[in-house]
């Protein structure tokens, strides 16, 4: 009989722990179910104020996978670099971005040009084209502009700038395919400028390699690209720039490859680019000896930075003879930019640049244009705020004192410019 009692006990104390323990699981199962629950619906909360989230439907303000979309330029690349900043958002990437700059300038500009030489140049540089023989100086809202990044599913993105104190307020606009996270190659149409080369990284003023080869202005264009492992390869098709709506159409092109790499301390990044016709698109009016012939153009550049010390150098010319007023001269032109930076914390982070840039051959052609030989840039610029930049760059310039004469005497000019600005 006790034996019996006992068995009986002992199964009892089996049941009751065997049930214990599967409702103990069954809670601690509800329980984790509660908490992702909650952490799903935080999450959703989060996305419906931030407009982060792969449904959030608010606008968005602010940096996108850590960048600002005002921080990528209109000119070299800015399809690329709007897809890097999606890729690095991932999920919380949001639907729409807005962004902008609001940029002021005060200049103060010394032409030393004797009022009688009979030069009918740009006069200062850079500073709203004063006449020459004048000291002059102002202050003028330089740049007004509204960016608008929209990602419409995994694989599209729409991108505008729109310029809105101009005349033609569209600066870019264009539709781009492609997801880094999937796939290398992408594939962008629409109002695009064409890159052939790495014409960055000044201060305030274009050193002259910029200057003279940069293609400046977006254009109808086609651009299919590759980017895997810090390589980039891009090639692009667009509108001629002739002068005249007959001439222009689209059977220009330019081809471009930079690759960015590390050794120990040492980042660096080479390029190379060639366009098929720069007539129109930059060189200040120049065009190949046969105006109706294509003036084509190659670049190349290199840059480093070891800690908080940065060097450049580019390089740009015309692969043909440009028209001269001696006709039977043959000459290409090219310029070149020499650049150093550093980078260091005063209270506040600051960068200081000094450059070096000069052209080869800019006299004596047959553009009516102001022509430089060369031009030096001192600048310094702060970062007050998180989203305020202040600048100031002195710069000091030769330009050509008969831009239609072979004759190398120039004359000198000076500018000093204080630049703001504003991002968001």
């Amino acid at each position: 009989m006790k034996l019996k009692l006992i068995t009986c006990s002992v199964a009892l104390s089996l049941a009751a722990s065997t049930a214990f323990a599967a409702t103990a699981d069954s809670l601690k199962l509800e329980l984790d179910k509660l908490k992702a629950s909650q952490a799903a619906l935080e999450k959703q909360v989060e996305a419906l104020k931030t407009g982060k989230g792969k449904e959030g439907g608010a606008v968005h303000f602010g940096r996108v996978g850590g960048g600002k979309i005002t921080s990528q330029s209109s000119r070299f690349g800015r399809d690329l670099g709007m897809l890097k900043l999606l890729k690095k958002a991932g999920e919380d990437a949001p639907r729409f971005t807005l962004g902008g700059i609001l940029e002021a300038d005060i200049s103060y500009g010394k032409d030393t040009t004797a009022a009688d030489s009979g030069v009918a140049g740009d006069g200062i540089y850079n500073t709203n084209g004063y006449a020459e023989g004048q000291t002059a100086s102002s202050i003028y809202l330089d740049t007004v502009r509204l960016d608008i990044l929209a990602k419409l599913n995994d694989w599209v993105l729409v991108d505008w700038q729109l310029d809105i104190a101009k005349s033609s307020p569209l600066r870019t606009g264009f539709v781009t395919f492609g997801n880094l996270s999937k796939s290398p190659v992408y594939f962008s149409l629409g109002k695009i400028v064409p890159y052939f080369g790495d014409f960055g990284g000044h201060t305030y003023n274009n050193p002259l390699s910029t200057d003279y080869f940069r293609i400046s202005k977006g254009k109808l264009a086609g651009t299919l690209g590759y980017y895997q492992d810090n390589l980039n390869i891009s090639a692009s098709v667009f509108e001629t720039d002739r002068g005249t709506a007959a001439d222009n159409h689209v059977n220009d092109w330019t081809l471009q490859a930079n690759y960015a790499f590390k050794v120990g301390q040492v980042k660096a990044k080479v390029g190379a680019g060639y366009v098929r016709d720069i007539t129109g698109h930059a060189l200040r009016g120049m065009t190949a000896k046969d105006t109706k012939d294509p003036l084509p153009a190659a670049n190349i550049s290199a840059k480093m930075a070891v800690g908080p010390v940065s060097f450049k150098v580019n390089y740009a010319q015309t692969l043909k003879d440009v028209a001269r007023t001696v006709t039977t001269e043959s000459k290409k032109v090219s310029a070149y930019n020499l650049q150093a930076g550093y980078s260091t914390k005063i209270i506040k982070p600051v960068d200081f640049s000094i450059s070096y840039s000069g052209t080869k051959n800019a006299n004596g052609t047959t553009s009516s244009k102001s022509q430089f030989k060369n031009l030096i840039l001192v600048g310094a610029g702060v970062s007050v705020l998180p989203s305020t930049y202040i600048s100031l760059e002195y710069g000091n310039m030769a330009q050509y004192a008969d831009p239609t004469s072979a004759s190398s005497d120039t004359n000198r000019y000076s500018v000093l410019t204080l630049d703001f600005w504003l991002t968001f």
